[in-house]
């Protein structure tokens, strides 16, 4: 890393051009729905950074093993979208978890070794903040569900300060005959030889406030884990929907939660995510988030686990 003093501007050397912007997703043929994403390239808002993005996706399968290489699926020019079925990339009969990169060619043209380039934290932060992705999950009958996602490059050290943390606030799960929750968790990295594995603290909160349910769950790296709430409780349900808001936290470093409510009967899927602490404070960086993470990990949603 470099700061050039003439300009003020901190600048990421050897930075990873399949770092620069990513998009992590998983398939969930399992519960009977395909995936498509729609990915974007607005890097016209800025002008300075406009740029042109190529496609690539890296599959891997449920045991975190690369078994398949896309290095382009297309072009993406400013301003426009592209679509893609993911499913079409591997075998449909499993789930799995796909990365993508869209490389800036602006930058791949001046890249002396063509996998690294030089870029502005400014340039890097536009990148990747300027759009969202849709990320869609449907049946073949015109049903749909969807999400927009946009991210850096997680557990990429080039990219964070230092170790970060994840927290997942508080989304809804529901539990009844019909219905299951899934919390999903995703170990990405831009890094091929990455390895790590994290740990994440989960709680169940039942209406009532008190904690039901506290577990540890396990997220080697390329891997999605997907927990069925219905499992984590046991017992045995009738049609009543029973609410609960699920907790976790991590701070050896990222993972993507997204949440997945599927009706067996209907057929049908929602997702939803969760965003990141600094969204809901300037401030939760550095010393602040560092002492926050501490209080959080002694908390009440956590404390059977600290026993």
């Amino acid at each position: 890393m470099g700061f050039c003093a003439t300009l003020g501007v901190m600048i990421l050397d050897g930075f990873l051009l399949s770092a620069v912007h990513t998009l992590p997703v998983r398939t969930f043929g399992s519960l009977g729905f395909s995936l498509r994403v729609g990915l974007t390239n607005d890097s016209q808002i800025e002008p300075r950074f406009a740029t042109d993005y190529r496609i690539q996706a890296k599959v891997y399968s449920a045991e975190g093993k690369e078994i398949a290489f896309h290095p382009n699926l297309g072009l993406i020019r400013p301003g426009d979208k592209k679509t893609i079925v993911v499913d079409s990339l591997a075998d449909e009969s499993r789930d799995h978890l796909v990365m993508f990169s869209l490389l800036p060619l602006r930058l791949l043209a001046t890249s002396a070794d063509g996998v690294h380039c030089s870029i502005s934290r400014e340039e890097l932060h536009h990148l990747v903040s300027c759009q969202g992705h849709q990320v869609e999950y449907f049946r073949e009958d015109g049903y749909s569900t969807g999400v927009l996602l946009a991210f850096p490059a997680y557990n990429y050290t080039k990219f964070h300060r230092d170790t970060p943390a994840v927290l997942v606030q508080a989304p809804k799960v529901f539990v009844s005959r019909d219905v299951d929750s899934y919390v999903t968790f995703i170990n990405p990295s831009p890094v091929a030889d990455y390895n790590q594995t994290h740990t994440i603290a989960c709680s169940l909160t039942a209406t009532h406030g008190g904690v039901v349910k506290a577990w540890e769950e396990r997220v080697p790296a390329f891997r999605s884990v997907a927990m069925s709430m219905k499992t984590v409780l046991g017992g045995s349900y009738d049609d009543r929907i029973q609410f609960f808001c699920f907790s976790g936290f991590c701070d050896t470093g990222l993972l993507l939660p997204l949440i997945f409510s599927h009706n067996a009967r209907a057929a049908t899927l929602a997702v939803e995510h969760t965003f990141a602490p600094f969204l809901y404070g300037s401030n939760l960086s550095g010393p602040a988030r560092r002492e926050i993470d501490k209080q959080i990990k002694r908390s009440h949603l956590f404390e059977p686990l600290m026993q």
